[in-house]
């Protein structure tokens, strides 16, 4: 089982590769209008939660495969939004975002404790993500569901690996709440809003 565990967390780190190429074409296109929270706080929640589940593996670098990737992949992104003026303008969802994310980040700091603070970064990702879900139902913004998709899709992979190998549910609840609910819903209203249109 540990063998095909660390197949599927290769392919879902390998499903994920060309995530951040189709999501930069989408914005240099105008397909794509990030929004600031979603990826700021994303930015910083992914940072906390690349130390914080690191622990909640055990130290197991076949399962921080992805989330490593994700991570550099969401720093690229984040500097070209920012270099090129691509983001959205900031609104209320997007300073509570931001506030919570610091008030995380600040408890975490303050308990040292690993599980505690990566449990506690994962309703700061989804509210994250729902100001991307507020923007696309507003039509303040739009995306192409195609990268958000293939996300979702690395992170059932991710999911398969750490179900085949599980120490705890708590390696669980990331990849569920940021790639099944966070990416999958932004992919489904994405593409719901293209076909639309």
């Amino acid at each position: 089982m540990i063998l095909i565990s660390k197949l599927f967390s290769i392919l879902s780190s390998l499903s994920f590769v060309p995530v951040p190429f189709f999501y930069f074409r989408q914005m240099i296109k105008g397909k794509s209008t990030p929004n600031p929270a979603t990826w700021l706080v994303t930015l910083v929640v992914l940072s906390l939660n690349a130390i914080t589940f690191f622990s909640v593996v055990n130290r197991n670098l076949w399962k921080m495969l992805l989330p490593g990737f994700i991570l550099f992949s969401v720093i690229i992104t984040v500097a070209y939004a920012l270099i090129a003026g691509k983001f959205a303008k900031i609104g209320k969802v997007e300073i509570i975002s931001l506030v919570l994310a610091g008030i995380i980040v600040v408890v975490w700091r303050t308990s040292y404790d690993d599980v505690t603070a990566n449990l506690a970064l994962q309703p700061v990702l989804m509210i994250a993500f729902l100001a991307t879900i507020i923007g696309l139902i507003r039509r303040t913004m739009k995306e192409w569901w195609v990268s958000w998709g293939i996300a979702a899709f690395s992170y059932i992979l991710m999911i398969t690996s750490l179900l085949l190998a599980l120490k705890s549910w708590v390696e669980l609840v990331y990849p569920i709440i940021n790639g099944v609910l966070g990416n999958g819903v932004v992919a489904a209203i994405a593409y719901v809003k293209n076909k639309r249109n």
